[in-house]
């Protein structure tokens, strides 16, 4: 008997609690996201929640900021204060 799916690591499924250290944030916090619709995509079968790989990283590489100078940060609010006075 063939087996037609084929295994991807990728897709493999990770647990909350296993997830929220990959994060280096409490599985309480992944909970909250996930009630709000944010943090990383998740996967639902039953009551079962998992993170796949793919998700963890695509949430990390959303999550990642460029540093300002603190030369620009002043630059930008002196920007937006003139422009709600005028």
């Amino acid at each position: 008997m063939s087996n037609d799916l084929e295994f991807d690591p990728d897709e493999r499924g990770i647990s909350p609690a296993k997830t929220a250290a990959i994060l280096n944030v409490e599985e309480e916090t992944l909970a909250t996201w996930r009630s709000q619709g944010r943090g990383p995509r998740y996967r639902k079968i039953g009551r079962n929640v998992e993170y796949t790989p793919r998700f963890i990283r695509e949430f990390q590489q959303a999550s990642e900021r460029t540093p300002e100078s603190a030369s620009v940060r002043r630059q930008r609010r002196a920007m937006a204060s003139l422009s709600r006075t005028t």
